[in-house]
């Protein structure tokens, strides 16, 4: 059976591995990816903007039963984000880098379809534009779901 964090690992991995230069998305290498359950999550995204210019943040998934109320099973619709910061002045240095807007499409086309062992494949719903006076942010939004028996 999987968990919620195989779902948050699964797009940290696809993600990771894309940005390495032979993967499928090496403009993002050198972006700094997080998981919103980090250690000490303010003074890891600080460093990363500061320094890196670029962060891609993976957010805590959140779930919804959806099976019917008789069913002994539940069905839960799953939803995370996956946010993109970044600071222009910083990452842009080099003009090959994508800009925000450009690697939530890069996201969106790495992760939607993505088969997590024990979830549906992933679908990505939207991508939002999130008004920052510090940075370019935008979230991409993420479902699937997943069947899980009771406990006995």
């Amino acid at each position: 059976m999987a968990t919620l964090n195989d779902l948050t690992q699964g797009i940290y991995n696809r993600i990771t591995a894309a940005q390495l230069p032979s993967g499928s998305a090496p403009q993002l290498n050198g972006a700094s990816v997080l998981v919103e359950d980090a250690h000490d999550l303010t003074m890891e995204i600080d460093k990363a903007i500061a320094k890196i210019g670029l962060l891609i943040l993976i957010g805590e998934p959140v779930f919804e039963q959806t099976a019917s109320e008789f069913s002994p099973t539940a069905t839960l619709k799953i939803t995370t984000a996956v946010a993109i910061g970044e600071v222009p002045v910083v990452w842009r240095t080099n003009e090959s880098r994508p800009k925000a807007r450009d690697v939530a499409l890069l996201l969106t086309q790495l992760l939607h379809n993505l088969k997590i062992p024990g979830l549906t494949n992933l679908r990505v719903t939207h991508c939002q534009f999130v008004p920052d006076k510090k940075r370019q942010l935008f979230e991409v939004t993420i479902e699937t779901s997943m069947t899980v028996a009771p406990l006995t």
